[in-house]
């Protein structure tokens, strides 16, 4: 199989979750491994984009990769030759 190459393009939705994110991490002293652990799982998805799983919603295509620490789920859609990523979520419902 060819290497298909892939342009990973952030929408503002999802940019504004990021600066949420940094700014709530950069308060607790823990920013700087939020931005490694995000830039990390960016750097598989856009390596291997059809490698996670599909999301059950009403949208077909949008799929999810994992973040363990500290907990976030980057919600994205496969558009060759372009990963949208769609929303990068915390999966605790109580971290703010």
């Amino acid at each position: 199989m060819a290497n298909r190459a892939f342009q990973l393009v952030i929408l503002e939705e999802a940019k504004e979750d990021i600066l949420t994110l940094i700014d709530f991490f950069g308060e607790q002293g823990s920013g700087e491994r939020l931005i490694d652990a995000l830039g990390d799982c960016l750097l598989e998805i856009e390596a291997k984009p059809l490698a996670w799983q599909f999301v059950n919603t009403k949208e077909e295509g949008i799929r999810r990769a994992f973040v363990k620490h500290p907990p976030i789920v980057i919600l994205y859609k496969v558009e060759e030759p372009q990963i949208r990523i769609l929303a990068i979520k915390h999966l605790r419902s109580d971290w703010k």
